[in-house]
């Protein structure tokens, strides 16, 4: 049975523990009085049950108690069920431990205190160590909503050198939670040191062994760059970036490469921008296949930056030199770029150059590629282009409404 299958069970089981918890409340009136209905109430059973001896009693209490974290019952109420739920991840019943996790993780959103939600840090840590996956996933989440509320910042560095080795962790769905939380850490309250080495560990691995763990560094790097983060920090990204496209092998270039587009579009300055273009270029003749397409896919969205469009005009020739290369999918890479850039604000003698390898596409053997360059050279005819643009355009638009493919020809004809 699956844990989601698990969850279904809980659910159904939840009239059983209230059932309980309503026999025990009978119980109760022998000795101290209780309140027997109301949120405290349903609080307090739940409380109680999860120290229950029968696991499943256990269980969907603690399921319970997951959903109460993320209502919004008052927060002297949510206050109580931290400690246990603490406590409940070192219960012997793995589910319980899992959901108990996930319900703390819910509490961090919640109006608890800033302290007693920093209590969860450490057992959370411990949880990333749990034999069964599921725990170590439901902690590693966990941890990534306590390092975005206000805890310490003491306790948010506590938590990154436990999660960055989940990086090795043998399950796949619990090394993909990592790269999200070393987001929301690298952009908190941390000071300037532990930012730097979170950053540095996600550059690092994009050289991991497993090409999963680097695609998911990349997209990590990706967000940062996009993010919040100081302008220095990500400033302090451009020099490793660039070492690793220019000296690692294989396919890690390819994925520092979409890291340096994003960085085109953030608060650097102006010099970094143009070294990384270089390097990017650079890398559009580089042997390695990988090397190129992670080249050509930055250039295109470098294309839809904030980069000054003479920074941009610099990708147009080493791209409408590209074609040459006889590999399809980059042929057809360097056609996105180039619909991309004959949008964007470049000199006009560059979207010539563009205009006119757009009218060599249209006798390209590949009909997605007709396609392309037809629909582009339609949207230039229509755009504010100089007219010296779009007198080049008429000849062989005229010629592909020839065209063996309908489609080609109902896009030339506009």
């Amino acid at each position: 049975m699956n844990r989601y299958s698990n969850t279904l069970v809980f659910a159904c089981l939840l009239p059983l523990c209230a059932a309980l918890g309503a026999m025990a409340g009978c119980s109760d009136k022998q000795g101290e009085q209780q309140p027997s209905s109301g949120p405290a109430a349903e609080v307090g059973r739940y409380l109680t049950r999860l120290k229950a001896p029968d696991t499943g009693i256990r269980r969907a209490s603690a399921e319970a108690l997951r959903k109460i974290a993320e209502s919004d019952m008052p927060t002297e109420l949510l206050t109580k069920t931290a400690g246990p739920l603490i406590e409940a991840l070192e219960d012997e019943d793995g589910i319980v431990r899992r959901v108990a996790a996930s319900a703390l993780g819910n509490l961090a959103g919640s109006g608890i205190g800033a302290e007693l939600r920093g209590k969860a840090v450490e057992p959370l840590i411990k949880c990333l160590q749990d034999e069964e996956e599921d725990v170590r996933e439901a902690a590693a989440l966990a941890l990534g909503r306590l390092v975005e509320s206000n805890i310490a910042a003491e306790l948010k560095v506590k938590a990154f050198r436990p999660l960055a080795s989940m990086f090795n962790d043998p399950n796949a769905e619990v090394r993909a939670r990592v790269p999200e939380t070393l987001v929301k850490l690298a952009v908190s309250d941390i000071p300037q040191k532990s930012r730097t080495d979170t950053i540095d560990f996600l550059i690092e691995s994009l050289g991991h062994a497993d090409l999963s763990v680097r695609a998911d560094a990349s997209g990590a790097l990706q967000k940062l760059a996009g993010s919040s983060l100081p302008a220095a920090a990500k400033a302090a990204m451009v020099e490793p970036l660039l070492a690793a496209l220019e000296h690692w092998n294989d396919s890690i270039p390819a994925h520092a490469a979409p890291v340096l587009a994003a960085l085109a579009d953030s608060d650097i300055s102006d010099e970094r921008k143009q070294r990384m273009m270089t390097s990017l270029l650079a890398a559009l003749e580089g042997e390695d296949r990988y090397l190129r397409g992670g080249a050509i896919e930055s250039l295109e969205r470098i294309a839809d930056s904030g980069l000054a469009g003479e920074q941009k005009a610099r990708a147009v020739a080493p791209l409408v030199a590209s074609p040459n290369d006889q590999d399809a999918s980059m042929r057809k890479g360097v056609v996105k770029a180039l619909v991309r850039l004959a949008a964007a604000d470049i000199p006009s003698e560059s979207r010539l150059q563009v205009v006119d390898l757009f009218v060599q596409f249209l006798k390209d053997e590949q009909i997605e590629i007709r396609k392309s360059a037809a629909r582009t050279l339609i949207e230039l005819a229509e755009s504010d282009a100089p007219g010296e643009v779009k007198a080049r355009l008429v000849g062989p638009l005229l010629a592909a409404m020839k065209d063996e493919d309908a489609v080609v020809r109902d896009k030339a004809g506009g």
